[in-house]
């Protein structure tokens, strides 16, 4: 054979190291680019683990549960990891769901994983007491059977559990299908979710919430939501089904969320506190012969940006009220609201109102609001509702003296001496408002024109 020079001798070497060493623990590694250094190939190719790296086969017939188990489990096991799935491909599990914990940055890469057992979670973030620093995005969870109202514990991401922590997380670009409830935190004790990041998280055909976030007696706090989407197929809604239910969350951001096609309640917020920014109602075909609220605000004080009726269908039977807009209080509260816009929503039934704040509640907007087919509710003097469509009800004044807008002298409630009524549709001669003289319930009124005099 012909010899062979230097450089020819290192290639073979190189050759024979490769076939020596299979794993290669030992065959170097060099990134391009200014100060890269040399690892191995091996080191080089753990930097992401796949499903595929555990036997999963993602073909949607084999059951590839303990094989993706295995691959979150190792992420923990080295104090982090990126796990990946394969784009396309579906992953079948069955049983008893999957678990992951701190540091798993979960990446599905457009894969879906498709839970074949009913009433029991697909994902939940429990593996240890301390579940931070993780991620979710780019893929779907799903259900293979449609999860109904009795399968109460088909949820499709847990973000924590009894005495656990979750927090410093982010979900992105994930979709949900087919549960009963989508994104859940229960409010066992202990169960603590905070400083976590939803963008672009859609839900759809869940049997009752979409997302159902609860603290029991604590608090969930920096929670934010851009962009998260409860929907309902068209033409084949599920009764009941639900929006966005948020209890004891404060600090948080929500930035935009809205729904299509829900059956029921929208959004319910009680004691919560942050930043509420837009909240879009569309195509909501519902009929109701209980009490049902679309917008609840309970014990919760807040500014929203904006709400938006899009092409909603609402109508009440029988006995039945809707309320549009619902907040209620213990004490003292207050809510305002930047915009309001109502395009092509069409309204049936009798009891159909856009506020109903109780006693102590005060409710005050500017609403651009287009017509309706029905009028406003009388709320009464006792609303508190500052303004409403541009109509004024009542004014608040310095020292919590009120001014009401009405037709006749107040007949009922306490008033105070230096409350005021307003005459909103004067006649010839007749009264422009009053003022009370003597506090009490009516209290003592005496007319503008003979307090000028």
């Amino acid at each position: 054979p012909e010899p062979v020079d230097g450089t020819d001798a290192a290639r073979l070497m190189d050759v024979v190291s490769v076939l020596a060493d299979p794993d290669n623990q030992y065959v170097n590694f060099l990134q391009a680019g200014t100060g890269a250094v040399i690892r191995t190939v091996r080191a080089k190719l753990r930097d992401v683990v796949t499903f595929e790296d555990f036997g999963a086969v993602g073909d949607g017939s084999t059951d590839d549960r303990i094989a993706i188990q295995a691959a979150l489990d190792y992420a923990i096991s080295v104090g982090g990891a990126e796990v990946r799935g394969t784009a396309g491909k579906i992953y079948k599990i069955t049983t008893s769901g999957l678990v992951m914990g701190a540091k798993t940055y979960l990446n599905l890469c457009g894969a879906t994983i498709r839970q074949h057992t009913s009433n029991v979670p697909i994902l939940s973030v429990t593996a240890g007491s301390d579940n931070y620093s993780w991620e979710i995005r780019n893929g779907s969870l799903e259900y293979n059977a449609q999860q109904t109202s009795a399968e109460t514990g088909a949820f499709g991401l847990v973000l924590s559990g009894t005495n656990k922590l979750s927090y410093g997380y982010r979900i992105s670009g994930l979709r949900i299908i087919g549960a009963y409830i989508g994104v859940y935190n229960p409010a066992n004790t202990g169960c603590y979710t905070f400083m976590g990041h939803f963008e672009d998280v859609i839900v759809q055909r869940c049997a009752t919430w979409g997302f159902y976030i609860d603290c029991g007696a604590g608090e969930n706090t920096h929670l934010a939501f851009f962009n998260c989407w409860v929907l309902q197929a068209a033409g084949a809604e599920i009764a009941g089904s639900k929006g966005f239910y948020f209890r004891a969350c404060s600090s948080g951001n929500w930035a935009s969320l809205a729904a299509d096609h829900i059956q029921s309640q929208f959004v319910s917020f009680t004691s919560c506190s942050g930043f509420f920014g837009t909240l879009t109602l569309e195509s909501a075909d519902l009929t109701t012969s209980t009490s049902l609220s679309l917008f609840e605000f309970a014990n919760t004080p807040c500014h929203v940006n904006a709400i938006k009726l899009y092409a909603n269908n609402l109508t009440t039977t029988g006995a039945g009220e809707l309320y549009i807009l619902r907040p209620t209080c213990t004490t003292t509260g207050w809510l305002s609201i930047g915009s309001y816009i109502e395009q092509g929503t069409v309204f049936t039934g009798l009891n159909i109102y856009e506020v109903n704040p109780e006693t102590g509640m005060r409710v005050s907007n500017e609403f651009a609001a287009a017509s309706r087919t029905v009028s406003l509710a009388d709320w009464g003097i006792n609303r508190k509702v500052i303004r409403w469509n541009g109509v004024d009800l009542m004014l608040i004044r310095r020292g919590g003296l009120r001014t009401v807008y009405t037709t006749a002298e107040p007949a009922s409630e306490a008033w105070i001496v230096g409350d005021e009524w307003v005459n909103t549709a004067p006649a010839a001669g007749g009264a422009p408002g009053g003022m009370c003289v003597n506090a009490g319930t009516p209290g003592t009124w005496e007319n503008f024109a003979n307090l000028a005099a």
